[in-house]
Formats: structure tokens, sequence, C-alpha cells
């Protein structure tokens, strides 16, 4: 009888994580600052596993690519992922209000630094619509070239 609650208990939190992930898979964030206007946060959901930050370069021909791919950890409120670029930065992402919370370590002052981001789910399509203006002017600069 114990063995059948412990397979039925695994099968059933199976069950929900998988269905947790596709809530999430093939969908993006688009974070706005709340207190200062900082960059915004643009964030792509891959897999359920993965998460891929999302940055315009107008140095790039495409100008939109994935800059880093990160694994996340997600819980009944929050989903959480960390990376390190200039700074060592922890991504917490309250599920409900959808807002942001990023903690970056700021090494001259030797303390963490909180910044806040309003985020909106959206897909790929949305993130190149948000990302339109700065790829017209990377088309119109292009078109500029003579070689």
């Amino acid at each position: 009888m114990k063995k059948l609650l412990l397979i039925s208990l695994v099968i059933f939190f199976t069950i929900c994580s998988k269905s947790w992930a596709e809530d999430r898979k093939d969908k993006g964030l688009i974070c706005e600052g709340i207190d200062n206007p900082r960059h915004p946060q643009v964030w792509f959901f891959e897999n359920e596993f993965e998460i891929n930050n999302i940055e315009f370069d107008n140095t790039k021909k495409k100008g939109i690519y994935k800059y880093a791919t990160r694994y996340y950890f997600v819980d009944v409120k929050s989903i959480k992922w960390s990376m390190v670029v200039d700074a060592d930065s922890r991504f917490i992402l309250d599920r409900k209000t959808l807002k942001l919370e990023l903690q970056q370590w700021n090494e001259a002052q030797s303390k963490i630094e909180y910044f806040y981001y309003q985020c909106r789910i959206t897909n790929w399509a949305g993130i190149e619509e948000f990302y339109k203006p700065q790829m017209d002017k990377l088309k119109e600069d292009l078109k500029k070239n003579k070689i």
C-alpha cells in the first residue's frame, strides 16, 4: 500500500511539474524598470529548463540575438535564475505579479544593489515587435552602406 501511495505521488508531481513547464515554454518576458529607467530586461523561455537573455546590438546584422542561456528554477511563487556578465546577478520573478527583482553585486561598494522591473508576458513575435524601432533604424543604417 505504501508503495502504491509513493508511486502515485511521484506520478502526480511529475505531471504537475510538466504542466508548469508547459506554461512557460516559448513565452517571453519584457520587463521595464519601475524606479529608474534602466535597460529593459528581455527574456525568453526556450524550454522547461532554459531561459535566454535577449539583447539588441546595432553592430550585428540581425540586431536581435540570444545573449545568454541560463537554467532556471521554479517553485510555486517564483522563478529564479542567475548570470554573471559584468557583475554577479540574481533574478527573482514573482509568478503572480510579474515583478522582477534583480540583485546585482556592486564590487566598488561591496554590497548588493536591488533593481525592480514590471514584466509582461509575450511570445517571440512580441519580442520582435518590442525591438522593431531599433531594427528599423538598423535596416536604414545598413542601406546607407556603400559596401
